[in-house]
């Protein structure tokens, strides 16, 4: 986070407008607590992209070889998945075909 320090008044002011255009759905309550768990491992000040991630994992790019491991998994029988799993699966079939 002190990569940050002392940059600029007006290159700070752009990205918290940004911040702010971009986060204005979510309650403060809930932007300042995924900033919190962001900057527990994060080793930069985080994008917006990073804290909406942080609150709504739908938002989140799905990864085709983990689709394409969970799918090979799946074949081992109806309990070699959990239903996070399942569900992943589901949603990354569903945004294929456009759904979501």
């Amino acid at each position: 986070m002190l990569k940050k320090y002392g940059e600029a008044a007006d290159i700070t002011a752009i990205r918290d407008a940004g911040f702010q255009w971009m986060l204005e759905d979510y309650d403060i309550d809930q932007v300042t607590t995924a900033f919190r768990q962001y900057l527990k491992t994060g080793r930069e000040i985080p994008t917006p992209t990073d804290i909406i991630e942080i609150l709504d994992p739908s938002v989140r790019p799905m990864c085709g070889r983990m689709y394409q491991r969970l799918v090979e998994r799946s074949k081992e029988g109806p309990f070699a998945l959990t239903r996070a799993e399942h569900e992943y699966i589901d949603r990354y079939e569903a945004r294929q075909i456009g759904d979501l």
